[in-house]
């Protein structure tokens, strides 16, 4: 029909349908050429035109209208076939996925390039472990990745060191011995003597009530204040944070550091004082109060905070 006139296409398709044995046509007179439609001559012809965006609502690929969000064959483009190993594909929202595998086979490392890359039977190697560096140990500190004996990752927290913390998470700060200094009471003459020097106390007393009665820090941080043991007439002597011992007695050596606030494991220290004999009581324990309030001493409250002996 390349060189027909539009009447003579009418007249042809008239004359075979008739031919065919089907119902009678109305042969269509027109003089004029122009007044048949393509849209007419389109719906004689049986409308054999290609899709258009005009009448697809999703993609055209070739002559077809698609779905390219779940086209298994044309999935996100035209053309792009879902094709897996030993699995059968499909297309979810434009993307090839492993529908599910061909029996005796596993998708392993949920990979869909490979497919079903695993064999049932096969045993599934774990991933080597690799260890990188610092990570946060349990008591948040900076701890060390290691691998364990079942080939895991693991954090090991570091050695413990003298920072009021528990760097090696075992629910103790400063435990090592270097950290801390203890302090010996001892009584003689009606007075009390404290040191941390076991020699002088046992120099200056009769009884040697306590050999390292509570610990002081050996190295001053923030939060802590020095303390000095001050003698009083060559015999008893007091605790002090001032180096000169506040005109009331003469220094002898600077014993540690306490605490000013309750942290870090450390518990109170009462004060004492009796003020007839001039005695200067100093006790981690609240039981020996009521007994000492009894013979005449004065309590002055907690002077500071400070480690019991372990």
């Amino acid at each position: 029909m390349i060189n027909m006139s539009i009447k003579q296409k009418i007249q042809y398709l008239s004359l075979f349908i008739l031919i065919s044995g089907c119902a009678s046509l109305t042969v269509i007179e027109a003089e004029d050429e122009s007044n048949i439609s393509s849209m007419e001559l389109g719906e004689l012809e049986g409308d054999r035109s290609l899709p258009t965006s005009t009448d697809c609502e999703y993609t055209i690929c070739g002559d077809e209208c698609l779905n390219l969000q779940e086209n298994v064959q044309n999935c996100g483009m035209c053309g792009n076939a879902c094709e897996a190993l030993n699995a059968v594909a499909v297309c979810v929202l434009g993307d090839c996925q492993i529908g599910s595998c061909e029996q005796g086979y596993i998708d392993a490392d949920r990979e869909f390039d490979n497919g079903c890359e695993e064999s049932e039977n096969m045993t599934i190697e774990p991933p080597e472990c690799v260890a990188n560096g610092q990570c946060m140990s349990s008591c948040n500190t900076i701890g060390q990745q290691v691998c364990n004996e079942q080939g895991n990752l693991e954090c090991v927290p570091p050695t413990e060191s003298c920072n009021l913390e528990d760097d090696d998470c075992d629910g103790d700060v400063d435990e090592q011995a270097s950290c801390k200094v203890g302090i010996h009471r001892g009584y003689g003459n009606q007075r009390h003597v404290y040191s941390s020097d076991l020699d002088f106390v046992q120099s200056r007393s009769e009884i040697i009530e306590n050999t390292n009665y509570f610990k002081l820090y050996q190295d001053n941080l923030p939060g802590l204040e020095p303390v000095y043991s001050c003698e009083v007439s060559g015999s008893h002597t007091f605790l002090s944070t001032d180096s000169n011992c506040g005109g009331q007695g003469n220094k002898v050596r600077r014993l540690g550091y306490w605490n000013t606030n309750d942290c870090c494991q450390t518990s109170p220290l009462y004060f004492l004082y009796h003020p007839s004999v001039k005695d200067h009581l100093y006790t981690t324990n609240p039981d020996e109060i009521p007994q000492a309030l009894s013979v005449g001493f004065e309590n002055r409250g907690i002077i500071a905070y400070v480690w019991n002996a372990q």
